[in-house]
């Protein structure tokens, strides 16, 4: 049953992999497209093994006026067979037999790329009005897009909320947009310290932005203490952080040892090419 009463509300998703199910059992990557359109065209035989848990309980809630679903449809046919533009058609039809408008948006470009997705809601949501109340999903999709969307709404409106579905429950709750920002924000400038190698310069960024996780601070300073030749203390970085894990994923990162002779070996053999 609703908990809001009849008012002017609209509700945006960026539709991901896990926005349709078929008896509770998530569809493969490499098969959402495929499998969409045959779902699409053989809705009637398995709507009744259809779930849309990361959009129903919205719907349930809110009573919207009108949804927005974002699709990825590329052009690129390395990632159209990841494309979720039939899951949105599926979801449409879903609504639409509520009574609720709904339109489809295919977002057409590489969906990881946070200059383009800033671009696209940037030019969707530019001849919007404040006066509507509009609530976004953060649950679902691809990351960068919902991202953009998150930045370019809370920038552009003031009557804007964003909520999230718990998978377990499937209960909506209000999300601290602030600090989903932030992290995000920190997230993006990590990748791209990782990028250049700058492993000290993401030790710092999780310092000054009050980030603590000791399991990756560990590998950080290994990977860093390695990079500049600190063998003794990389090692000891790395065993900390094994010690740290299950005993049945220790050995997964036993290779990241460092055999401190052939290092030594190396690195002196080298030193003599130069004498």
């Amino acid at each position: 049953m609703s908990e809001e009463g009849n008012k002017d509300i609209t509700l945006f998703f960026n539709i991901g992999n896990r926005d349709v199910k078929i008896g509770g059992e998530i569809i493969p990557k490499e098969e959402v497209r495929s499998r969409g359109e045959e779902i699409l065209n053989n809705y009637d035989s398995f709507k009744e093994r259809l779930n849309f848990e990361l959009v129903s309980p919205f719907l349930e809630k809110f009573n919207p006026n009108k949804v927005y679903l974002f699709v990825t449809n590329q052009e690129d046919p390395e990632f159209r067979k990841q494309d979720t533009l039939f899951f949105g058609r599926i979801i449409q039809r879903f609504i639409k037999e509520r009574g609720i408008k709904c339109e489809v948006k295919h977002y057409e470009w590489k969906p990881t790329d946070y200059n383009l997705a800033f671009l696209f809601f940037t030019n969707f949501f530019k001849d919007f009005d404040d006066h509507s109340r509009k609530i976004i999903s953060t649950s679902g999709g691809v990351p960068a897009m919902k991202f953009a969307m998150q930045i370019v709404a809370s920038s552009l409106f003031n009557n804007v909320e964003f909520y999230s579905v718990d998978e377990r429950t499937h209960d909506v709750k209000p999300v601290d947009i602030e600090n989903t920002l932030k992290k995000e924000l920190v997230k993006r400038s990590a990748i791209e310290l990782l990028k250049r190698h700058d492993y000290a310069g993401i030790i710092n960024l999780l310092e000054n932005n009050r980030i603590e996780n000791r399991k990756l601070r560990l590998l950080l300073e290994y990977a860093h203490n390695r990079l500049c030749f600190n063998f003794d203390t990389a090692n000891a970085k790395i065993n900390d952080f094994i010690n740290s894990l299950p005993s049945v994923e220790k050995g997964e990162y036993e290779k990241l040892k460092i055999d401190f002779l052939d290092k030594k070996s190396s690195l002196t053999n080298y030193s003599k090419t130069w004498r």
